[in-house]
């Protein structure tokens, strides 16, 4: 990178790099309700995106436009699917949603003493409802499926909790889970936040990777002046007063150490500033494979989709850690049972013959999961640390989570029973390596750089003008999906940046 010429500077007052959940609120919101402190002018901000700008235009949410329905034929799945595009990865996702509640704020500053309170959340969390819309399917859509799952569960003695689906007009066709929208009715950035960024005349770049933070000593601290991004295959500079970053959990720590900033193992090139924390602490959940069942007669809708409505949840240690929650998908006919071929090398899907046929008609309605999972859990691995997530580690350092796991899996396979399942699989055993499902924490926030990578106003504890809001920020994991939690705190996040960044003085 150095020998390479660099394009000269472009100076702007705030450069957002990542343009999904928490880039597209802090950089929208921040254009629309903050000013150049010294003179009162609207701000220069840029967004980057190292993915393309694949739907641009105000949305018409449940009913879509024809334009935007037009640019859909032409997107590339997998780049959808993977979410490096302008809107993130919310623009594929089904948007199950966990709205945040007072125990994760008390679980917050146990973990790392930051002050943030649900009182302090108030505006924050009212903007999160009327921006995501995250309520329940209404009750006259649900399924047969979901209606026995609550009973079997309440006569175990189960807590059942609904979840959220964050839509608005939702017509229910049934492609949702790595699609865009043709409807413009799910709440991805880019129909929530993206068209208000527009709007408000914030610069947004796709298609460019931002290589590394540039950092310059003044003084005795280093301070974060722009960044160095290659764009269509030419290396530039931007310049800016201040710098976000919103490359979520793995994105912004990998940033950070090509920056020179984190653990002095992992940096690359001459290290600026240590912090341990940068990369560590990641928390998400620890789930068991799907219990799958099959049914004889229909317990999902011909016509229509439902996601996930129901959810149980039981605690498996003090304080609301270590919690074992199940949760069904009874009633959305979309994913690995869509596909002829997938159906018939189904695990449920008899050899051959009739009864085989007869599967592969009935299956969309006919069939369905439950997925046990152990969220909040203490399980802390570094990024690129996967050994503490093999079944043997997690027997010798962690064998409660083990056992909620295999009581997760017992629990399922009787609801599904209770139920009235014909065929159950998937309860038989566990894996022998797991994934950390909804991961969060690699930079997480807190009282000091001793535990942590921001304060709890997102400022960089070591080097001036940088500051982190996305998914790597919360000092644990909140109640299973991420979503919703990290829409309340980038809105939290982004008053307090108006209000001491980016006022008039």
């Amino acid at each position: 990178m150095q020998a390479q010429e660099i394009r000269p500077d472009e100076t702007f007052d705030l450069i957002v790099v990542g343009a999904g959940l928490g880039g597209s609120i802090l950089s929208s919101r921040i254009a629309q309700f903050g000013v150049n402190p010294r003179n009162g002018e609207k701000l220069k901000i840029a967004l980057f995106e190292q993915g393309p700008y694949l739907l641009k235009g105000d949305p018409v949410r449940g009913y879509g436009t024809p334009d935007r329905r037009a640019k859909l034929d032409n997107i590339n799945g997998e780049v959808a699917r993977i979410g490096e595009l302008v809107g993130g990865a919310m623009t594929h996702a089904g948007l199950i949603s966990y709205p945040p509640m007072p125990i994760d704020f008390v679980q917050y500053r146990e973990a790392t003493g930051v002050d943030w309170t649900w009182e302090k959340f108030n505006l924050a969390i009212a903007e999160m409802w009327e921006m995501w819309h995250p309520y329940p399917e209404p009750d006259a859509i649900r399924t047969p499926g979901q209606q026995r799952f609550r009973e079997a569960a309440l006569k175990m003695g189960l807590d059942v909790h609904e979840a959220g689906i964050a839509k608005l007009n939702c017509p229910r066709c049934g492609c949702c889970n790595g699609h865009i929208c043709k409807y413009d009715a799910k709440s991805s950035p880019l129909v929530t936040y993206i068209p208000i960024a527009e709007r408000e005349g914030v610069r947004i770049i796709p298609e460019a990777l931002v290589q590394k933070v540039a950092i310059e000593k003044q003084g005795s601290r280093p301070v974060a002046t722009g960044v160095i991004y290659k764009y269509h295959g030419e290396l530039r500079r931007a310049l800016a007063g201040k710098t976000i970053l919103c490359c979520s959990m793995e994105g912004t720590p990998r940033l950070l150490y090509q920056s020179g900033y984190g653990p002095r193992e992992k940096v690359q090139g001459e290290l600026v500033a240590e912090n341990r924390n940068v990369g560590a602490n990641r928390s998400g959940s620890l789930a068991a494979p799907h219990i799958e069942a099959y049914f004889g007669e229909p317990i999902k809708h011909s016509d229509i989709s439902v996601h996930c409505v129901y959810y149980t949840v039981k605690s498996l240690g003090p304080g609301g850690y270590n919690q074992l929650m199940i949760r069904e998908n009874l009633g959305c006919r979309e994913g690995s049972y869509t596909f002829p071929t997938d159906l018939a090398l189904a695990r449920l899907a008899p050899e051959f013959g009739r009864e085989h046929k007869q599967f592969m008609k009935d299956s969309l309605t006919h069939w369905g999961f439950l997925s046990p999972e152990v969220c909040k859990n203490q399980v802390r691995p570094k990024l690129g640390e996967e050994v503490l997530l093999t079944r043997a580690s997690l027997e010798k350092n962690q064998p409660r989570i083990m056992e909620g796991l295999r009581e997760g899996q017992e629990m399922a396979y009787k609801i599904l029973k209770d139920m009235g399942a014909k065929k159950i699989v998937g309860h038989e055993s566990l894996p022998e390596r797991f994934n950390l499902g909804f991961a969060t924490s690699t930079c997480r926030a807190g009282a000091s750089a001793e535990n942590s990578v921001v304060n709890s106003d997102f400022e960089c504890h070591d080097i001036d003008n940088l500051y982190v809001c996305d998914r790597s920020v919360p000092p644990c994991q909140a109640t299973a999906n991420v979503s919703m939690p990290i829409a309340a705190i980038t809105n939290y996040a982004w008053r307090r940046m108006v209000a001491k960044h980016f006022s008039r003085v």
